[in-house]
């Protein structure tokens, strides 16, 4: 038989002393281990968020570069600027019946507002002449390669070759509804129906009547754009003739346009002019024809913030920034606290083709 099992020393369980040392060491690694995965995951999320913003305003800033590119496509023709005002209706509404540029920039407080406006087709730039014109449609002494749902531009006859002019008049959008092309010598006739089309529906204040030899020029589909930062601190996009918005960048604390001016009787651009009227070197808060015939490029900056603010030092200051952002080499102001954020700068420069081409 077998006597009873006997335990040695080494054979031992756990006293209840060793036990609660072992769990409290357990505790304290764990808590360690927690606050490092913290820590980690922080940073990280921080980098991640650097990341997302960097590509963001590059992204955000890039598609603004391109629209600016093409103002004015369509407004050019016979080296003219065709249109100093324009009628322009969406619908019922009467977008536009006064002083009209295809780029202009209204200067804010903290932010600028920028409008572009240019057409679609590729050959917007050439013209044909009018026979005759009412507010219902008009004939065409020439083919224009225009189709129903298109968007088409009447305004006066440019002046004859050499005279170069910047001053155009008074131009009118319409909406085609209907094409008639008549074997020739027969003359192609648009109609401009008021149901369903975007251009036809409104009333104008000064309505304007074309005459034979005033030009026709195809449009396609017209664009106006408004880049502009709302109260929450989003840059917005406005598409004035669709009626839609959309958030380009978040979190802009500044946003700023120039314009790359020539000197008079030059052109390249020498100077950078904000939109504010200047007797002595022109005036760029309206940006008439002849200042526009000046103008070269635009300088678009703008400063973003970071979507969180960075934990205070202990001793409770704030050390994520520690100076002011800067825009075109000017601080930037900002409200009490931005020490608590990072901001990041991006600017761009855009030649604006469409207006060089145009009055050449």
């Amino acid at each position: 038989m077998c006597g009873p099992e006997r335990w040695g020393p080494s054979q031992r369980g756990l006293t209840l002393i060793e036990l609660l040392v072992s769990l409290a060491v357990a505790l304290l690694i764990g808590l360690a281990a927690a606050g490092g995965a913290m820590l980690f995951s922080a940073y990280q999320r921080q980098g991640a968020g650097t990341g997302v913003a960097t590509l963001s305003t590059a992204n955000s800033l890039l598609a603004i570069e391109q629209d600016i590119s093409e103002a004015g496509l369509g407004f050019f023709g016979d080296s003219a600027f065709l249109c100093e005002k324009l009628n322009l209706s969406v619908g019922t509404t009467d977008l536009s019946s006064s002083a009209f540029s295809p780029l202009k920039v209204v200067r804010g407080t903290a932010f600028d507002q920028i409008d572009v406006v240019y057409a679609s087709n590729v050959i917007a730039g050439a013209n044909v002449a009018l026979d005759t014109s009412t507010a219902t449609g008009a004939q065409l002494r020439s083919y224009l390669p225009v189709s129903a749902g298109q968007a088409v531009l009447l305004s006066p006859a440019p002046p004859a070759p050499p005279t170069v002019s910047v001053t155009g008049g008074t131009c009118t959008v319409r909406s085609v509804s209907a094409v008639t092309t008549p074997p020739s010598p027969a003359l192609e006739t648009l109609t401009f129906g008021s149901d369903a089309t975007p251009h036809n529906q409104a009333s104008f204040v000064t309505p304007v009547a074309y005459a034979a030899g005033d030009r026709a020029s195809l449009l396609g589909q017209l664009t106006w754009n408004r880049y502009r930062v709302d109260a929450s601190g989003n840059l917005t996009m406005d598409r004035l003739v669709q009626g839609d918005s959309a958030v380009v960048l978040r979190n802009v604390v500044s946003f700023r346009v120039r314009y790359g001016v020539a000197a008079v009787g030059t052109t390249s651009a020498s100077t950078w002019t904000d939109a504010v009227d200047d007797a002595t070197t022109g005036q760029w808060a309206t940006l008439p024809p002849a200042a526009l015939a000046r103008v070269r490029a635009v300088r678009i900056g703008v400063v973003t913030r970071s979507a969180q603010p960075e934990k205070a030092d202990a001793n409770g200051n704030c050390t994520a920034s520690t100076s002011l952002p800067k825009l075109f080499d000017t601080d930037v102001a900002l409200p009490i606290g931005w020490q608590c954020y990072r901001y990041r700068t991006a600017e761009a420069t855009v030649p604006l083709r469409n207006l060089i081409l145009g009055l050449r």
